[in-house]
């Protein structure tokens, strides 16, 4: 800048700049749409060296059209950003011009040429323009500079970027469509962009800055957003290899889909929200839920729980006497149990065997075998034993007949009653029946 020049736009900032020096933090007067459509909020201004706040971007622009930073956030101007994230965005201030709605920049008044580059002091000023593409280089277009000064000057308007922490950066375009490193300075109030932070103040003064868009308090953040995913299901404490487990997660603001993975392929597979466990160990299951243009992907979260093999333990009965075909045994009964390990050695023997004699119409017997890992294994059997033979008795009269009954396992079938004849009218009679549990009665009786 030229020090005429310089000092001229000095004497035009300073009334109301006085105080600068004792300048506090505010959250901003702002409102902000949702994440992904708008943004809105005042622009703080802070020292790049111990990112101090200087003030920020005031709405009233200097004599010159130009942007300068101001204590008093009452006075900031209010911007929005369409979108609220990314690159290459328009800032537009509220009640600016038609014609030169956007925060933008404009080539500086004592610029070589409209390039910024390392070693140049060349500069541009913020200012409010008309709307240029993004990326694009240095075009002619109305701005609140030359309304004020009457001097003709290329701008850019979609200059800027948000990161998610509503850091604002800015990107100059060259006329050679080259993108230099973009810094943002301030000398005497005034806001300026340099491609040569340490040219730029060793020539003209001043320290660099950065500025961040503050929405109001209880808005949404400005900028890319981040999200969560978090697992609302809880597998149980024992997992058995073989076994299902159904997994559900909440995800973020984007609203993709939470997804689900196996980790540990030879322990557990996952079909869509279906974990099968397929073999023993540490079944770890992962969740991602993918970002779009206004949220980030959400970091991977983790649930992992032990599948296990639960021992095997069966029963079997013997006897002396073959079990009928209804299930019932006539003689004594031993129980033999046969326990097999899974994935941990048992914490216990395998229950001891054991003889049935007494009769009974089902007693059910039981045996358990737990492993180190927490598995488990139960069987039960149900023994019948039918030692009694059943009751049978021959009734004569006008027609002679037999008659037989079991109280436990039932007579099988009908009593057979055959005769045989005798000397002198005498008549026997041999009755014989047999219960289910196979036992048989007979009876001999004669009569006349």
């Amino acid at each position: 800048m030229h020090r005429t020049i310089r000092a001229t736009a000095v004497a035009a900032l300073i009334t109301g700049l006085t105080t600068a020096a004792g300048l506090t933090s505010s959250a901003g007067v702002a409102s902000a749409d949702p994440v992904g459509t708008t943004c809105s909020g005042v622009i703080e201004v802070h020292q790049s060296s111990d990112q101090a706040l200087l003030g920020y971007v005031r709405a009233q622009l200097s004599q010159f059209g130009t942007y300068v930073v101001i204590g008093d956030h009452n006075q900031a101007a209010t911007v929005t950003a369409t979108p609220a994230y990314g690159a290459g965005i328009d800032l537009v201030v509220d009640g600016a011009p038609q014609d030169t709605p956007n925060l933008g920049a404009a080539v500086g008044f004592t610029m070589d040429g409209d390039g910024l580059a390392v070693g140049s002091e060349n500069y541009d000023f913020l200012v409010q323009t008309a709307s240029t593409p993004k990326d694009a280089p240095p075009q002619s277009g109305t701005n609140s500079n030359t309304k004020a000064t009457n001097g003709a000057t290329k701008i850019e308007s979609a200059i800027w970027s948000i990161a998610p922490d509503g850091v604002l950066t800015a990107q100059w375009t060259n006329s050679d469509a080259s993108q230099p490193a973009t810094s943002i300075a301030v000398v005497d109030h005034t806001l300026a962009l340099t491609g040569d932070l340490a040219a730029f103040t060793s020539t003209y003064g001043g320290q660099g800055v950065s500025l961040v868009l503050a929405p109001s308090a209880g808005a949404d953040a400005c900028g890319k957003q981040t999200q969560a995913v978090g697992f609302t299901s809880s597998p149980l404490a024992h997992q058995v290899v073989g076994s299902t487990y159904a997994v559900s997660a909440t995800g973020g603001g984007s609203g993709s889909p939470v997804v689900f993975s196996s980790l540990t392929g030879g322990v557990c597979t996952v079909a869509g929200s279906v974990v099968s466990l397929t073999g023993a160990g540490t079944c770890t299951v992962a969740a991602d839920q993918v970002g779009n243009d206004a949220y980030f992907a959400a970091p991977r979260v983790t649930r992992s729980f032990t599948a296990v093999i639960d021992p095997q333990i069966a029963a079997r009965l013997t006897s002396t006497k073959p079990r009928s075909a209804a299930g019932w045994y006539r003689a004594p009964v031993r129980v033999t149990f046969r326990c097999t390990i899974g994935s941990a050695a048992l914490t216990g023997s395998c229950p001891a065997h054991l003889t049935l004699a007494r009769s009974s119409g089902g007693r059910v017997v039981t045996g358990t075998v737990t492993a180190g890992d927490g598995g488990s294994a139960t069987t039960s059997v149900v023994v019948r034993i039918d030692r009694i033979k059943p009751r049978l008795r021959i009734a004569g009269g006008h027609r002679v007949r037999c008659v037989a009954s079991d109280a436990l396992s039932g007579v099988r079938g009908h009593c057979t009653l055959k005769h045989r004849d005798l000397s002198h009218h005498r008549v026997r009679y041999t009755a014989t029946v047999t219960d289910r549990a196979g036992n048989t009665a007979r009876v001999v009786r004669t009569l006349r």
